[in-house]
């Protein structure tokens, strides 16, 4: 795996470092994680905006979808190895994004 993420979380390592075992995702693994996050997020309550976990969720499954949809996007339209990995930076900084922020306002 390129871009590699550490947890506090044993459960999490260890789903992480099985991925990382074989090198390879399928569609159950990632699914599994959104499941994972809405039995988190079942019963919890936050008083600063209403449905603020759902919406969160929501915006990780969707992001999720497009960089399923940027894949494919990068096979059909046959990008040069240059794109490709332009492609690439340029989703690894978004994600490097969400991780600093989160880092930022809960990882501390």
């Amino acid at each position: 795996m390129k871009l590699k993420l550490d947890t506090n979380y044993p459960e999490l390592g260890e789903k992480l470092e099985a991925i990382a075992k074989d090198n390879r995702v399928d569609n159950q693994e990632v699914i599994s994680f959104s499941i994972e996050a809405d039995k988190l997020a079942s019963g919890l309550q936050l008083t600063y905006s209403q449905n603020l976990l759902t919406s969160f969720q929501k915006g990780v499954d969707d992001l999720s979808d497009q960089l399923q949809k940027i894949g494919i996007a990068v096979l059909k339209n046959k990008l040069s190895a240059e794109e490709k990995e332009r492609v690439d930076k340029l989703v690894q900084f978004q994600l490097a994004q969400l991780i600093v922020n989160y880092n930022r306002v809960l990882g501390k």
